[in-house]
Parts: C-alpha cells; structure tokens; sequence
C-alpha cells in the first residue's frame, strides 16, 4: 500500500496535542530563520564569536568527536554549550558513584555530570558555586535530555503507532 506523503503529516499531527504541534512548527521556522541568518554571515555564530564564546570550527570538531552538541542560552551573559553523554560515560560514573558509597551528594553527583559534559564555558573546580541555585539542576536536566533521558509523558508524546 503507497503511502500519499501529502496526508501523512497531517494524520501525525493530528495525533499529537494542538499546542505540540504548533511548538513544533514554531521550532523549525526558528531553525529556518537560523539558518539564513547563518547564511548572511548572523546567527549563532555570529552571536558565540560576539561573547567570545567558540568558533564554528571549534563547534564542529565537537560535532565530529561527541556526535550532538547543543546550546543553552539563559540570557546574554550566560550561554552553555554541552553534549549528551554516552552509555559508557553514564555506566563509568555510575560506577565511580557507587564506589564511593554515600559519601557523595546528589549536588556532587550532578555536578560531576554537567562539568563532564558542558563543554564551553569550562567550570573550574568549585565554579558551581559562584553560579546562581538553580543552575546546577537546569544544567543536569539540560545534559539528561541531550542524553535520551526523558519522562514517560515525552515519550509517549514522539510514539507513533504504524
């Protein structure tokens, strides 16, 4: 049986909430217009090399070593860049985790995380703590997501049914 690709997205949207489906077409003309600012010599990189942040060099050879890298803009002073991590990074520190019994913090524990996976700005030893509260917990969310680490309720949102 053919498929008409021409019904094929609109029988997808349809199974997904009215608000998903306009957040999603809101992304890609966001991404669309990215990269035309792009294109115009704007954009991303443009803004990365204005804060004195990495070249799109730099961003490529994290792209080619790590796989996805992303970017987490929290104002114009604090932008992140960091990948998702691997099985075998999540099993090593889990592992380096239980080795150490309970004599790590959660807090420890995440940031061992978000400072193995952010890659630019670098935060130092102890650069947690100058950072506003809630930073440490909206970097770990963002590195968990980068990473497949989702709610049930996400999932079963991208779920189609053939």
């Amino acid at each position: 049986m053919a498929i008409d690709n021409q019904k094929a997205p609109s029988k997808m949207g349809a199974m997904f909430k009215k608000e998903e489906v306009e957040e999603a077409e809101m992304m890609e003309e966001q991404a669309e217009a990215m990269e035309e600012q792009e294109e115009e010599g704007g954009g991303v990189y443009a803004f990365l090399a204005e804060i004195g942040g990495p070249s799109k060099e730099q961003v490529d050879e994290w792209k080619e070593s790590f796989g996805g890298v992303h970017m987490l803009p929290l104002g114009d002073d604090m932008v992140f860049i960091y990948r998702g991590l691997k099985r075998a990074e999540w099993n090593a520190l889990n592992s380096r985790f239980m080795n150490a019994g309970d004599s790590l913090t959660e807090d420890q524990k995440k940031e061992a995380l978000v400072t193995k996976c952010i890659l630019w700005p670098r935060i130092g030893a102890g650069g947690m703590n100058l950072m506003e509260a809630g930073l440490l917990d909206t970097l770990n969310e963002a590195v968990h997501i980068a990473s497949y680490f989702m709610a049930p309720q996400t999932i079963m949102n991208l779920v189609m049914r053939l």
